[in-house]
């Protein structure tokens, strides 16, 4: 595919590796609408351990409100890595996922049980390489409550 050879696994540790992570992802849809199936990272020189800040990061979450569901979208410039998911009420349909930059993803979020309908929707991300907590937006970037 490549035309090359590439040690993407970093196998033969020819030097330094020449990427930090691989990304691997499978997915399904029509070109108009795609459906991510399954995704997978792997870091050929081990897990990433700097720390960053939001504005570095370009980590961004706004929640959408929609009459039936929510959905909370996620975006980053860079690598985001064991990101966390932090709405009172609500439980995320995927938590703990490491973020793709570039690539916004949608999760839905489930109301709980006994969480009031009309209760304000608020919250915060967290992530392993991330130096502090990052307020979601609500709707159009709002800041949530």
């Amino acid at each position: 595919m490549l035309g090359r050879f590439a040690d993407v696994s970093w196998a033969y540790r020819f030097g330094p590796p020449g990427h930090d992570v691989v990304v691997a992802t499978l997915q399904r849809g029509d070109g108009k609408s795609v459906e991510v199936l399954s995704q997978a990272f792997r870091f050929p020189a081990g897990r990433p351990l700097q720390m960053w800040s939001a504005e570095e990061l370009g980590l961004r979450g706004t929640v959408r409100l929609g009459r039936d569901t929510t959905t909370l979208r996620l975006e980053c410039r860079r690598l985001a890595y064991g990101v966390r998911i932090h709405v009172p009420g609500f439980a995320p349909a995927d938590d703990a996922l490491t973020l793709e930059p570039g690539v916004p993803r949608e999760i839905a979020l489930f109301r709980m049980q006994g969480h009031e309908r009309d209760a304000p929707v608020g919250g915060t991300l967290t992530a392993l390489n991330l130096n502090c907590r990052i307020a979601l937006g609500l709707d159009g970037g709002e800041q949530a409550s």
